[in-house]
């Protein structure tokens, strides 16, 4: 291809392809019978790139570098792109700069060439970020180091030779105080210095005076930097050195600050231990009840109507609900060998399975033998001496109980003739010798279908539960009531009617009782504790601020703004207390300890306690207007 077709596919001029082969990014091949540029596909391709480089404004010894491969691509366009950004930064300087001045000129201010300049100055040389922070902090701490000093004489100067002999005694004898028309200035370093002094009253009752001298550096200029930004690294300079010239009083303003915030972390983790344990209580606590007679003499062999087993079992206060009832019975029709049989419901047989060493056939487990019927397991020692075994079936005449409304006494009554599988048996151990099994166990539904089919009328023998949730006992307790149970009387005669019921809650209501009181003590003080919060807080930032009366003073002989002052106080006692706080969260925090929101929003209350304190004082002594200096002539 020839020039003029490289130009018209690429788009760039003959011109700068003709720069771009000087400057050895390109290298067309040349006719041998004319010497004409030949350009190649790869020739155009480079153009592309050089091309695009370019418009990314990437330097031709740059493009040169990636072509030779003395440097990759990735690199020059990281450096780029940080060459962009500084450039993006001084576009936006000026841009602020354009729209300050356009301000000005509209509200017909004249134009300060040197205060821009200066201004310009600061936005081409002002670092992003920290570092940034960091300069412009150290560039104020030397200008403040320079600019002016200040001290009180302990007594009253009224001749010229004693100002010269305070201030080389106060500054030393290298500081040279000469008398000029314009009054007297100190030269230091080549540096001239304006004096200016003020009468102060160091004791009124003595009549006792002082002088406050300040040297100001003549012409001093504020450096270049935006006002707010100036404004911010001076109150942060006056902190530390303010920090550093009360020490003692700052480590005690820290120590305050520590000491309120443990005493609180120790008030609301008390109340937050009370309430962990209240939680806890129901949790780790379990209350059992339990069906007796009228004066809790029996628990077992009670007649419990079904009325009552319904309401009970249904209960949304009540868990593992467990039901026996008790039968006797003859094997074989053969009166010489009684034997007692119990129904159980699944719960209960959990319970008692537990205690005892059972053998089960391959198809039966507690489960489906409670859901079967005609089917029993026997005590071991029962079997053997019966001669029976696991797949045997056993031949009982059953009998219920029957309370017998003359003599007041249970009798035996018929039930039924029954065949009954053996399917398991249940051995004895060390852990349940104290509590007596009956012979022969069956489910408890198998009784009931008994007592259905002869349309006897069932009663449950024993009941027994646990509270579900003992936060909920007083309703559980209600409800009790309104089923037409009652509490034990021991002063009644013995009966066997199931209608008494026992809870031991005892032990759950004491503790409960003690852990309300303690919850009750604890917020009783609430309220005085906020009340001091906020009094104590208040009343010791005043006073730790007041006590500064006198630098205040000095500061507006200075010329230093209440604004700046106020700043200056304000950040110095929250960075102490912040101090104060930081050690806390490492005595209380960090271990693990849980935060609390009422221990948030004590802090927060006596930060602000604070705050105003410190407000106050320093509304109370900054003098309204500034005090004027006298320059010694």
């Amino acid at each position: 291809m020839n020039t003029k077709q490289v130009e018209v596919k690429t788009g760039i001029s003959r011109q700068n392809i003709r720069f771009y082969e000087k400057m050895g990014l390109l290298h067309p091949v040349r006719k041998e019978e004319n010497a004409y540029r030949d350009y190649s596909q790869e020739d155009v391709d480079r153009l592309e790139y050089i091309k695009l480089f370019r418009m990314l404004s990437i330097p031709i010894e740059d493009i040169s570098k990636i072509f030779c491969k003395e440097i990759s691509l990735e690199e020059v366009l990281r450096t780029q792109k940080e060459s962009l950004t500084d450039k993006q930064k001084e576009l936006q300087g000026a841009l602020r700069i354009c729209e300050q001045m356009e301000k000005e000129c509209v509200a017909g201010k004249d134009i300060s060439a040197i205060e821009y300049l200066g201004r310009m100055e600061y936005e081409q040389h002002a670092k992003g970020g920290f570092g940034g922070f960091r300069e412009d902090y150290k560039k104020l701490v030397a200008s403040e180091g320079i600019r002016q000093y200040s001290f009180v004489t302990d007594e009253e100067i009224l001749t010229s030779e004693s100002l010269k002999a305070v201030i080389h005694d106060s500054l030393g004898e290298d500081w040279d105080v000469k008398k000029e028309k314009e009054g007297i200035l100190v030269q230091h370093q080549n540096l001239t210095y304006q004096i200016s002094k003020k009468k102060l009253t160091s004791d009124r009752k003595k009549r006792q005076m002082s002088t406050l001298v300040i040297l100001t550096l003549e012409d001093s200029k504020e450096i270049a930097m935006p006002e707010n930004r100036r404004q911010f690294l001076y109150t942060l300079h006056s902190v530390g050195q303010n920090i550093k010239a009360h020490k003692w009083r700052s480590v005690l303003s820290v120590l305050f600050s520590l000491f309120m915030i443990l005493l609180l972390a120790a008030y609301t983790g008390s109340l937050r231990n009370v309430q962990k344990q209240q939680d806890i209580l129901p949790k780790r606590t379990l209350i059992e009840g339990r069906i007796y007679n009228q004066n809790g003499t029996l628990d077992d062999g009670i007649l419990i109507q079904d009325n009552y087993l319904e309401a009970i079992a249904s209960s949304p206060y009540i868990a593992n609900y467990m039901e026996k009832a008790n039968l006797s019975a003859m094997l074989g029709h053969d009166s010489e060998k009684p034997c007692t049989i119990s129904g159980m419901n699944e719960a209960l047989l959990n319970e008692k399975m537990e205690k005892v060493k059972v053998e089960w056939n391959d198809l039966y487990n507690v489960k489906s033998f409670e859901q079967s019927f005609d089917t029993c397991m026997v005590n071991q020692d029962f079997a053997k001496n019966q001669g029976l075994k696991i797949g045997d079936a056993i031949d009982l005449d059953t009998y219920y109980y029957w309370l017998d409304p003359e003599q007041q006494a249970l009798i035996q009554l018929p039930l039924l003739s029954a065949n009954l599988e053996i399917v398991g048996t249940y051995q004895m151990t060390n852990e349940s010798s104290d509590e007596a099994l009956s012979d022969i166990i069956m489910p408890l539904n198998g009784v009931k279908k008994w007592y259905e089919n002869e349309q006897k009328r069932y009663y449950a023998n024993a009941v027994s539960f646990c509270v579900k949730n003992p936060k909920e006992l007083n309703a559980l307790k209600k409800e009790l009531m309104d089923i037409g149970f009652n509490e034990i009387q021991t002063e009644l005669e013995t009966d066997y009617a199931g209608n008494a019921v026992s809870l031991n809650d005892q032990k759950f209501i004491e503790t409960a009782d003690r852990l309300r009181h303690s919850q009750n003590m604890l917020q009783s003080f609430l309220l005085l504790i906020l009340v001091l919060i906020i009094l104590i807080g208040v009343i010791v930032a005043y006073l730790i601020t007041q006590s500064r009366r006198s630098e205040v003073i000095i500061m507006r002989m200075l010329g230093v703004k209440r604004k700046s002052i106020a700043g200056s106080y304000m950040m110095e006692q929250m960075s102490l207390f912040s101090c104060g706080f930081l050690g806390a969260v490492l005595l209380v925090l960090l271990p693990g300890v849980p935060v609390s929101s009422l221990f948030v929003q004590m802090i927060l209350l006596f930060m602000g306690s604070y705050a105003v304190g410190v407000f106050v004082a320093i509304g109370q002594m900054i003098p309204n207007k500034s005090v004027q200096m006298g320059h010694d002539s």
